[in-house]
């Protein structure tokens, strides 16, 4: 009997073993999806962050008068992408934003007002050193906030990169910028590599763009910081209309800047266009890579590029290059990495310019002196017969300059002095996304760094 039992224990020992072992999936199914609707004080280590919170983000912005409408595009994106939202905060203090920068999340992107190394809160500053970032993607859409080069030593064990201007970025281009920018992380890049993409095919924005990023073991800088180079300035410099902070060479109040539009009695209408975009690399590393080609190289290269393939328009002009540096762990002084060759359009005397996408070309040449073509926007143009413009039609020369300082100020998201050394007569546009297919009469006031601010020569606003 006692025999017996012990066999059928034994029997009975083993069967609940089966049905433990057999089992032991489902429970650490269970366990784990417990854990990953769990919001209490587990503790989880780097790997566990990654993975509970990459597909997650935070937005914020600041009251500031700014446009934040980037803000809501980003934020619709990327729940779009299937990203969920933890925090979207309208009017970020100091003490909040650097609690977003201690989250693992995904994504955060800031929109707002910036400075040299830092970003304007809702009650103060936040500056570089002053936290670890640990988003694995962290956007700051704010004026000069990548000017120090400090950012990579404040990656967080989470941080893959940080993204932003070395320079002024500008009020509603961010929003179309934020939209382009989307579009390639949809179509596969990497978050830096789509920052640039989106970046470089804005006139305002596409010298002064910057991402670090983590390659490996290092964090390294890729930027277009060399692309702008101020100019020396003139000690006629004047404030300029009631504008706090704009200021112009006094020497273009003598220039008859009507004289271009006086005799204008044509018309140009565009066909419907869109950007295109050719790069079809992923990230950064797979094209940019230590370049000893210099300026002149890299515009003929493009030339002959051109030639070989019969593919210069014949309105097409050379407008600048760009050059593209990296900084990294082993070599902290900057070396080049490629350049960008711009091409812009001209109509008789007078250039086609835009604050948004303009008429333009995109090349980038690589190290070995290699050419493709990155972005274009080239729609068709017909001409028409306009009724004769007046002179008196535009504003004088006291009243464009007024009006375009205070809306100028307002653009720019940074309360800095603007220095603009000269404005020239051009054709306005807003680019693919403009309700109007008619180019306007319009002055590019050119600040003291070569950027080019675009003002309707009637009304002397932001072309937009």
């Amino acid at each position: 009997m006692k025999k017996r039992i012990i066999i059928d224990l034994t029997v009975l020992i083993c069967l609940i073993m089966l049905i433990w072992f057999n089992c032991q999936p489902y429970f650490s199914e269970k366990s784990a999806d417990r854990d990953s609707n769990n919001s209490g004080n587990d503790i989880l280590d780097d790997t566990d962050i990654i993975k509970a919170s990459t597909l997650t983000f935070i937005v914020s912005k600041v009251e500031d008068g700014l446009d934040s409408e980037d803000m809501t595009i980003m934020s619709n994106g990327l729940s779009g992408m299937g990203y969920a939202r933890i925090t979207s905060d309208s009017n970020v203090s100091r003490s909040e934003m650097i609690s977003y920068l201690q989250q693992s999340v995904g994504v955060y992107y800031h929109t707002g007002h910036g400075f040299d190394s830092g970003i304007a809160t809702s009650d103060s500053d936040v500056v570089v050193g002053q936290t670890t970032v640990y988003p694995e993607n962290t956007i700051f859409a704010t004026c000069l906030t990548l000017t120090s080069t400090s950012w990579k030593n404040y990656f967080g064990s989470t941080a893959q990169s940080i993204l932003g201007y070395t320079n002024y970025s500008y009020d509603y281009a961010d929003n179309d910028i934020a939209n382009d920018f989307l579009s390639q992380l949809r179509g596969g890049k990497s978050f830096p590599a789509a920052w640039y993409v989106a970046n470089n095919a804005y006139s305002l924005v596409s010298d002064r763009w910057c991402c670090y990023v983590r390659e490996g073991t290092s964090i390294n800088e890729y930027s277009a910081r060399r692309g702008t180079v101020p100019k020396s300035l003139s000690s006629s410099y004047i404030l300029a209309g009631k504008s706090k902070n704009i200021y112009i060479d006094s020497s273009v109040l003598s220039k008859s800047l009507n004289t271009n539009f006086t005799s204008l009695n044509k018309k140009f209408l565009r066909s419907k266009s869109n950007l295109q975009t050719h790069a079809e690399f992923k990230t950064l590393k797979e094209v940019f890579k230590s370049s000893m080609l210099t300026s002149d190289q890299a515009i003929s290269a493009v030339e002959k590029f051109m030639n070989k393939k019969s593919s210069k328009p014949s309105d097409a002009v050379f407008d600048k290059v760009i050059t593209i540096q990296r900084i990294t762990d082993k070599n902290p002084n900057s070396e080049t990495v490629g350049h960008v060759v711009k091409y812009v359009r001209k109509i008789g005397n007078m250039m086609i310019r835009s604050n948004f996408i303009e008429d333009h070309l995109s090349f980038l040449v690589g190290s070995g002196g290699n050419v493709e073509l990155q972005t274009s926007y080239w729609p068709g143009i017909t001409e028409k017969t306009a009724d004769q413009q007046k002179s008196g039609y535009y504003l004088s020369e006291k009243e464009l300059l007024s009006a375009a300082a205070e809306n100028i100020s307002e653009l720019i998201k940074e309360c800095q002095k603007v220095y603009i050394a000269d404005i020239i007569p051009v054709y306005g546009t807003i680019g693919p996304r403009g309700r109007s297919n008619e180019l306007i009469p319009a002055y590019a006031c050119i600040c003291d760094d070569g950027t080019k601010i675009i003002v309707d020569a009637k009304t002397g606003e932001i072309v937009k």
